[in-house]
């Protein structure tokens, strides 16, 4: 996806995954944008408003932003992700407000903030560890969350500062 924007668009069914995109296999994004697009399930079960993808992601100078769902509110990326110059932010769902990643997360000068998650959960979740660079990760909480910014589960956290959160590392 080169220099590109997917806006507007609104995922509605009894099962979605991906509001503004569904990807069976490598998101690569250059220089684009997903913003303002909504999964909506009439189970509740709708995931990722944003972005849905089934393999790894690439994102250069790209931002997600904007995106509503039931369940992780911006991007979902069920392998490894690497986002590098880009900003993921506004993005809200009950759980997981901003970007969910189930592999390894590089962050390279990048910001997750602002990201809303409406129930007790962190504004990113982790499962594969999370490499960050020169990257921001802030203002991703609930009132009453028991998790902030980054929920890392059974991972370690590991980078340069610059690296803004308040993180929790969960074991279980």
């Amino acid at each position: 996806l080169n220099d590109s924007v997917i806006s507007g668009s609104i995922g509605n069914g009894s099962q979605v995954r991906g509001g503004g995109a569904w990807v069976a296999g490598k998101l690569v994004m250059n220089h684009s944008t997903i913003r303002d697009n909504v999964a909506i399930a009439s189970t509740g079960g709708a995931t990722a408003g944003g972005a849905y993808v089934h393999g790894e992601a690439q994102f250069y100078a790209s931002t997600i932003s904007g995106n509503q769902a039931d369940y992780e509110g911006g991007l979902v990326v069920l392998q490894n992700a690497s986002i590098n110059n880009s900003t993921i932010s506004g993005n809200s769902a009950p759980v997981v407000g901003g970007l969910s990643v189930n592999g390894l997360l590089v962050l390279d000068n990048s910001t997750v903030a602002f990201n809303s998650p409406t129930s007790t959960f962190a504004g990113v979740y982790v499962e594969g560890g999370v490499v960050a660079h020169s990257s921001i990760v802030s203002n991703n909480c609930y009132t009453g969350s028991r998790y902030c910014d980054i929920e890392c589960k059974n991972c370690s956290i590991v980078g340069s500062w610059p690296l803004r959160s308040v993180v929790s590392m969960v074991t279980s």
